[in-house]
Formats: structure tokens, sequence, C-alpha cells
């Protein structure tokens, strides 16, 4: 940290503009935290927020603390040289600078107590002091229990010395020190302490020294953030991005890995930014080098959480919707499988609109929903496919070749390629090869074919989306498929 105000910032561009609007990004919030993409990230705000100022300290406060537990006692010279006095004590701001000269002058009067020796004692105080902070009132109302209890965090990365989020998360959590590694188990929460932990005195990064150990090219926590925040919505709450370590690290990511991004996954980083004066209702962007971050002002982080219920219960109603709108759909696929008569096609086949209207609900649907139905949508598809072939080889059944192929090219045209399941694409492939047979290469109006089909194929091909079209012939041509040469 470079500011000790925890919520103030030291961006490079203020930005009015955002694309998202205030509930777009509550709505976000709550979609990553149930998708498992939502991590936190906490600045010594949040613990001040869920204490109280009372308890917590400030950065500046804790070392006045330690400067005095180690023999530097208000009033002298060398204190008012750290801190300064009356109205100057708010100019000097360089903490690590200042942890730094309480060592030095330390070691100076102590010839038993070299340098090295002082900074491992001042970080025995820090621990002491943020010991002290105990633990956070829980009573099943507060706003703090009820924020963990909300949100599913896949991982908190925090600048914080103290325990509080891991005694808001008794039993779920694993806290990991700066010389960790990085480790996700299903059932744990990583809380990473990117600047050590009071159960670790001496991981504790706070001198010049520390940070300058930190910032070394390489630093695996420096690089592991960056990948964090690029694959994860990244909340932001307790502090702004003063610490040049936070900025360096959003800064590369934003600059080395921009031209990552998966298409349904945004993942931006959301920075809730405490403001009582005047805060402001949209959400503006703050620009940090190559990266935008997405601010939200709160008056506090109860209200903030009062939105977010609000967001969830939404959200909640939302996904109702579609999970009714998914239990619809099976049972429409159901009610066609009491029907065994091969030869007997129905209007799943027949009428194009109900067909379409099927398939566009399954291609809205997010990749989560899969499992809940493609499973029965693929077993009822391919009965649909075997009831129009024997349909169409029927005498005087031309026509079911035409009601064949739309059936293919509606699945190609509407469902994003990407959602497809590779077997079913493979089954859809060879069922197009085989309907191909009867597709005229020629006029269109040749004996043998089916003429329908042919105008439908000859009107639509292009209406294929390209990365289809290409896995299509791809397929056709890698296995031998050969009725749609020079068809496609």
């Amino acid at each position: 940290m470079n500011d000790c105000n925890e919520w103030d910032s030291n961006a490079e561009e203020l930005s009015e503009d955002c694309e998202f609007s205030r509930d777009d990004l509550l709505r976000l919030i709550c979609k990553r935290s149930k998708q498992g993409m939502l991590g936190l990230f906490a600045g010594t705000g949040l613990t001040k927020a869920i204490l109280g100022d009372t308890k917590a300290d400030s950065w500046v406060n804790l070392l006045k603390y330690c400067s005095k537990k180690m023999g530097i006692a208000e009033g002298d010279s060398d204190y008012e040289h750290l801190f300064g006095s009356g109205e100057s004590q708010s100019d000097f701001l360089d903490c690590p600078k200042i942890a730094s000269e309480i060592c030095r002058l330390v070691a100076d009067d102590n010839e038993d107590m070299p340098q090295r020796k002082a900074s491992s004692k001042l970080k025995e105080f820090v621990s002491l002091k943020v010991m002290q902070y105990g633990d956070p009132p829980i009573n099943g109302s507060e706003w703090y229990k009820r924020f963990f209890d909300m949100m599913s965090f896949d991982w908190v990365l925090t600048t914080n010395y103290d325990s509080v989020i891991e005694s808001l998360m008794p039993g779920s959590t694993l806290t990991l020190l700066p010389e960790e590694k990085f480790v996700k188990t299903r059932n744990l929460t990583p809380v990473c302490h990117l600047h050590g932990s009071v159960t670790d005195p001496q991981s504790i990064v706070i001198t010049d020294e520390d940070y300058t150990r930190f910032f070394r090219a390489g630093n695996y926590w420096q690089s592991r953030l960056s990948f964090l925040a690029k694959e994860h919505v990244m909340l932001m709450v307790g502090y702004g991005l003063g610490d040049s370590d936070v900025i360096s690290a959003i800064d590369w990511c934003g600059s080395v890995y921009k031209d990552r991004e998966t298409k349904g996954y945004d993942c931006p980083i959301i920075q809730i930014h405490f403001e009582r004066s005047k805060p402001k209702t949209d959400p503006y962007i703050r620009k940090y080098g190559g990266s935008d971050v997405y601010v939200l002002d709160v008056e506090s982080l109860e209200s903030f959480t009062d939105e977010l219920e609000d967001a969830q219960g939404e959200s909640k109603q939302r996904v109702a919707v579609v999970e009714k709108e998914i239990s619809a759909l099976n049972s429409y696929f159901a009610g066609f499988n009491g029907d065994n008569n091969r030869f007997k096609i129905n209007s799943f086949i027949t009428n194009r609109d109900e067909r379409q209207e099927k398939l566009k609900i399954i291609n809205t649907l997010d990749p989560e929903y899969g499992d809940k139905i493609w499973p029965s949508f693929l077993k009822f598809f391919k009965k649909e496919l075997d009831k129009v072939h024997n349909f169409s080889r029927e005498d005087n059944h031309f026509g079911g070749y035409d009601y064949w192929l739309q059936m293919i090219i509606d699945v190609l045209c509407i469902i994003d390629f990407r959602k497809l399941p590779p077997s079913f694409f493979h089954e859809i492939c060879e069922s197009f090869d085989e309907v191909m047979r009867w597709i005229d290469s020629g006029s269109g109006y040749s004996y043998g074919y089916s003429w329908d089909a042919t105008g439908t194929w000859k009107r639509e091909k292009s209406n294929i989306p390209v990365v289809a079209m290409t896995q299509l012939k791809l397929f056709c041509i890698a296995n031998g498929l050969i009725n749609s040469k020079g068809l496609l």
C-alpha cells in the first residue's frame, strides 16, 4: 500500500461513460456468485465496517502503536520525525517507509537489536494489536453475516492481516500466506493474505524491504492475481486501488491479456466505493493503465448488502422462470415419447414455426442448464430423425426429405455451434449426408430427387453460420461421407 487511506484511489482517468447500469452490475455479481465465478478483494475498510472504527486501526495508527511498544514514545523527536506533529501529521503517508524507519531507529539505539530483528519484533507487535480486534459479533441479522451467507466467493484476496473473514466463514476457509501457492478445493474457500496474516507474524509485509521482495519480477501472487482477476468478476470491497501491487497486477492483466474474453462470461472488476456525501447513482469507470474498473458508490456496506439482496431475489425469480421453461420443454419432448409408430410424423417435424420456437428457447439457455435439457432433447431429436427418415422412404413421400432437411438446417442456424454437444453434431452431419442423396445438384427438377428439399437447400444453405458450415464440410470429408460432395 502506498496510501494509508484505504478508501481512496489514484486513478489515472475518470470516465462517466459505462455500458452497464447499476442493476446490470448487481445482477452480474449475483449471477457470477451462482456460477462460481465471483472473487472478493477485501481491504481494511471492510474490517473497519464490520468491527467498527474504534476496534480496527488504520495503518498509521497501527504503526503508532508499534512504535510506542518498541520504545519510541509520543512526544519524542523520533516520533515526530516519523509521524509529524500537529497539522503536519497527515502529510507523511508512506507507511512502508515509516515501518522501516521505526526498525532502523530501534536498531540504532540498541546494539543487541539489528534491523532485521527489529523488523521481526515490529511484526510481532502488529500481530498482537490486530489480534485484539476480536471476532465480529454474529446474531444472524448483521449485514456482514447476510453478505457472506448470500454471496458464494470462489476465492478471497486480501491485504488485511486480520482473520475477520475466516471468522465469518467458520470451517469453510483455507488461509493462504504470501509464500504459499493458490489452492482451491471443493468445500473450502481460499483466503489469500497477500500481505501476510497474524497467524504467522513473520509472513507480514509491512516494511519497505518487505515490499521490495514482494515486487520482485516473477512474484507468484502478482501473476496469480492477474489470472484470477481475468477469470472472475473481482468485487473490491474496503479500499480503492491505491496499492501499487494491485494497480500493477490489474494493469498487467488488462494490457497483456486484453484479447482474452469468452463470449457470455464477462468478468469486469467492480469496486464498491464508500461515498457518504454525494454518492453517484449510476456506475462509472476508473481507468488504470489498460484496465477499466467499474465503480459503484455506496453510502454504507449495509446499504450495498440490501441492494444485493434485492438483486438476488430478482435473480431467483428469473431462475424460476427459466426452470419453468425447461420443465415445459421436457414435457413437450416426453409427450411424443409414447408414439412408437416409426412412420408417423408429428407437429415438431411438420410445423416449422413450432420447432424453431423450441430450438430458440434451447439456444437462449446458459450452458449451465445443459444437463437439464440436452439429455431429453437428444433422445427426442434422434427419434424424430428416425421417424422422418422412415416416412420419407415410403412411396410418394418425397416431401418428407424437405421436412428432414429443414430440421437439420434449423438446428445449425438457430443453436450456437459451440453449444452443440459434439456427438450430437456428428449425428447431424451423418443425417445431413444421408438426406443430401435426394438433393439435385443441377436444375432442381430431375426425376428421382426431392424437388422441395432441393429448393430449400438452394434457398437456405447460405443461412448456415460459417463455423457450422465449415465443421460440417470437414466432418463429411474426414469420414468419407460422399453424398454431400459438390453440394457444400
